[in-house]
Formats: C-alpha cells, sequence, structure tokens
C-alpha cells in the first residue's frame, strides 16, 4: 500500500509540477533526491538546498527559492518534506534563473520524483 501511494504521488507529482515549467531548466536526474535543508525567509518563501548538482547554475550548484506565489508551493513543500523525510526517491528539480544573486539566484518551479 505503501509503495502504491508514492507511485501515485510521483505521477500527479510529475504531471501536476511540471505543467507550470515548460520554459524551465530541468536538472540532471539524482538516484536519491531529498531537501538536505530548508530557510526560511520571512514571508516570501524557503531557500531549499538539494544534493550538490542538483540545480546546476544556482547557488552552490543545489538550491534556490520555492517561492509562496508559486501555484503549487503547498504540494510542493509537502512533497519535499516527504523527500526529506523518506529518503526514497529519484528525480530531477525544475527550476528557472531569475535576475538575483546568491540563495535566491534560482526559483524552483517544480519536481519530478519517483519513488525507490
Amino acid at each position: 500500500m505503501k509503495k502504491l501511494f508514492f507511485a501515485l504521488l510521483a505521477v500527479s507529482s510529475s504531471a501536476l509540477f511540471t505543467t507550470n515549467a515548460q520554459a524551465s531548466t530541468t536538472g540532471p536526474k539524482i538516484d536519491n533526491l531529498y531537501p538536505t535543508s530548508f530557510y526560511l525567509r520571512g514571508g516570501d518563501g524557503l531557500y531549499v538546498e538539494f544534493q550538490a548538482g542538483s540545480m546546476p547554475g544556482c547557488s552552490h550548484g543545489r538550491g534556490g527559492r520555492l517561492e509562496k506565489s508559486n501555484f503549487n508551493y503547498d504540494q510542493l513543500y509537502a512533497l519535499m518534506l516527504t523527500m526529506m523525510t523518506t529518503k526514497s526517491f529519484s528525480g530531477r528539480v525544475i527550476f528557472n534563473e531569475t535576475s538575483h544573486n546568491g540563495w535566491w539566484k534560482c526559483s524552483i518551479s517544480g519536481i519530478e520524483a519517483f519513488p525507490q
């Protein structure tokens, strides 16, 4: 039952979260993808880091901002918490480069997540 839930979550997350990210950059597939840290910034979102190399061209090659204005903010945040807790997903981070530097250089627009 648990694997079925994660399979449904992966299929729905992949389809749902990529529809808003057509012009976005897709990072490389990471076999064990999960957030390694979250940093809260006031009321405008989170800075999230994944494994090294998961977000090329972004902060440290692995991090970016999940903006509260993202239509799927709640779903992405819930998926990231699940990924961080279980550490049993492979996938890719979908992101856009912004005009900012540092932590806010990239904005996370979606995640392709598949249970292992």
